[in-house]
């Protein structure tokens, strides 16, 4: 489901073992839905996500509004998913199952039915496949869930729009990362320190945010950049100084005080030199900080929210990371995915990309054919905040509200499969227990791209998790 913000004040508690039952391991396994990854006549809008578990067939075409129905006729169910699109025929397309996988076919719509751009009347589906119905894109994706919870479809279906006003960041159709931020607003109303771990761009920034605007703290959100503190200047930017107490002090509370009742991110916390570490692993054992000059110990009260590329444990096996810094500052880990393994969010991104910029109904945003395929075919190797650019320089050029694909980049052709990838799927599964997640990670491809593999090769990853 799509994470929801816990809107109440007060302080911070500390978890209990009662709250943390509820969020005790589960088995998962692996399951179909249906991503309306992006409308290009409506990029405000966001997007849905539909349960196919338990669906013989999907109907797609235009409606009132946009949603998705079920019904059980002649022993089989029916989902029926309708948007408010003038490029949708009433009957566009029907999706159904069959042995070789999902299968996409056109119902004699007048703007046909496109998979990856080349038009086509029937065609069976694989994970990363681009269905263009008009101008509304879908996918068919593969997503871990926990055990017994695709036993109703309906729950597992979600319309951003229902759901307009959550806290920046935290909105997201993937199953598993919405179970995270479920798990993560848990702890933001806590004094728990949070390591948000992604590659550059990924909107780390903008979740320590989130979490300080969750956790219902009355003092400031203070950000600083680890590895830009002069060493010589450390202590003193930390922690503060007293007037007199060097040349040129006139006496300051430095940013750990700035925070005080507040968050503060220690952003880039790899790249810190030795002594920022140090310093850091002192307040946060001691909660005490020692401004320069000083011989009095100022006590703080600071929510720690630290920011990195890499997990920490990388950056203290390759050395010039401390383990005991590893230890405090990883109370609760997040992992934020990179853009190329969410594109069923790309719906909701670009909407949040346009408001950004300022952009509002009465503007009337749209995208080409051309752009939306560009936008759902790049790989985003800078993430969101590659996507944010590109979308603000195609919004200042574009023309009657329309946004074309002369600011976007092209996607770039297919890599040529090496020998041995069922080999090489089939020994990462075994060793993660059946993680496609991890699997992914491990070979260094996107989720999207494993999930396609596996489906190709007829490889079971639930037959790992025994």
């Amino acid at each position: 489901m799509v994470a929801a913000g816990d809107e109440r004040g007060g302080a911070p508690v500390d978890a209990t073992s009662t709250d943390m039952e509820l969020f005790q391991p589960e088995r998962l396994v692996t399951r179909p839905f249906l991503f309306l990854a992006l409308e290009a006549e409506r990029p405000l809008g966001g997007g849905a996500r539909f349960g196919l578990t338990g669906t013989d067939e999907v109907l797609i075409g235009r409606g009132p509004r946009r949603q998705g129905t079920r019904a059980r006729s002649g022993g089989k169910t029916q989902l029926t998913v309708t948007v408010n699109s003038a490029f949708l025929s009433s009957s566009h397309a029907r999706l159904h199952e069959e042995p070789e996988g999902w299968t996409i076919e056109d119902l004699g719509s007048r703007n046909g039915v496109f998979v990856n751009g080349q038009q086509v009347t029937r065609a069976v589906l694989s994970p990363g496949d681009v269905v263009a119905l008009g101008r509304v894109f879908f996918l068919v994706e593969f997503h871990e869930v926990p055990e017994g919870s695709e036993a109703n479809p309906s729950v597992s279906d979600v319309d951003v729009e229902d759901v307009k006003g959550e806290t920046p960041g935290l909105l997201t159709l993937l199953p598993g990362l919405a179970s995270r931020i479920e798990r993560l607003l848990f702890e933001a109303r806590r004094s728990t320190v949070v390591t948000v771990v992604g590659e550059t761009g990924t909107g780390k920034e903008v979740l320590a945010r989130a979490i300080h605007h969750l956790s219902g703290r009355s003092g400031p959100y203070v950000a600083i950049n680890c590895g830009s503190i002069p060493r010589e200047l450390i202590q003193s930017e930390l922690f503060g100084n007293v007037r007199g107490a060097f040349s040129g002090a006139t006496g300051s509370t430095g940013y750990v005080r700035d925070a005080h009742q507040g968050t503060l991110l220690l952003d880039e916390i790899v790249a810190s030199p030795p002594e920022v570490q140090v310093a850091l692993l002192r307040v946060l054992q001691e909660k005490v900080v020692m401004p320069v000059g000083s011989t009095r110990g100022q006590p703080v009260d600071v929510r720690f929210v630290a920011a990195a590329q890499r997990p920490l444990e990388e950056a203290v096996a390759a050395g010039g990371f401390r383990k005991d810094l590893q230890g405090r500052l990883e109370a609760f880990v997040f992992e934020l995915p990179p853009l190329r393994e969410r594109v069923e969010d790309l719906g909701i991104l670009v909407g949040s990309c346009l408001v950004a910029a300022g952009v509002t109904e009465n503007d009337a945003p749209r995208l080409s054919a051309e752009a939306a395929l560009r936008l759902l075919g790049h790989d985003w190797p800078l993430n969101v905040r590659e996507l944010a650019h590109a979308v603000e320089r195609s919004w200042a050029r574009a023309k009657g509200g329309v946004i074309d694909e002369s600011e976007l980049p092209k996607p770039k052709p297919a890599a040529v499969e090496s020998v041995g990838i069922k080999d090489q799927i089939v020994a990462h599964l075994r060793t993660t227990r059946g993680n496609v997640a991890e699997t992914a990670r491990r070979m260094g491809r996107a989720r999207p791209l494993v999930h396609r593999w596996i489906k190709r090769f007829g490889i079971d990853p639930d037959s790992f998790r025994s």
